[in-house]
């Protein structure tokens, strides 16, 4: 069976990017960075949108499913595949890969994020949210959020994630990380 796991980093009023959709510096962090690397080398495929894919080039070849409203030519060489939702569900296209997929990677952006609540759900979801950072205007970790993280932390606990870890990652007490699993006890 398929897990699907969300990463996000988010700023303290809840933004993913700011206005122009661009993941600003201070959502950048070392710490946090090798820990969302280490993630995404343990999945099978990672679940990204378009412009999150041509934004960060895919430099480790991990296998790719973009999401793209347009038809794209699979690139199996690269580790890139194309999902478009209005054509096929997400599992029926994660189950036609060429290769097996029991961890999904899924790393946004907002439509992304959005799309798998809607079609399937999370299994897990690993949040770390930059307490010291704020945008006031930007792109939602979720569509119709109230600006805050708490407000993405509350969603997710809606719809049937329980908190199963939560820690600092850094010794700045900036960096609150919550692990969150639909299983957890």
């Amino acid at each position: 069976m398929t897990q699907f796991t969300g990463y996000a980093i988010v700023t303290a009023d809840g933004f993913i990017a700011d206005i122009d959709h661009l993941m600003p510096t201070c959502l950048r962090h070392s710490v946090d960075f090798a820990r969302f690397q280490a993630a995404l080398d343990q999945s099978d495929l990672t679940l990204i949108g378009r412009a999150t894919h041509d934004a960060a080039p895919n430099v480790k070849r991990r296998n790719r499913l973009i999401v793209s409203r347009y038809q794209h030519a699979d690139d199996p060489e690269n580790g890139h595949f194309w999902w478009q939702p209005d054509e096929i569900s997400l599992i029926e296209r994660v189950q036609s890969l060429p290769f097996a997929c029991e961890h999904v990677a899924v790393v946004g952006g907002l439509g992304v994020f959005d799309l798998v609540f809607a079609q399937q759900s999370y299994d897990a979801f690993e949040l770390t949210i930059v307490t010291n950072a704020k945008l006031h205007a930007g792109v939602p970790l979720f569509s119709g959020l109230a600006p805050s993280a708490e407000a993405g932390l509350r969603t997710l606990l809606e719809h049937g994630l329980k908190v199963s870890g939560e820690f600092w990652l850094d010794d700045e007490t900036t960096l609150r990380f919550i692990r969150l699993d639909r299983d957890a006890g």
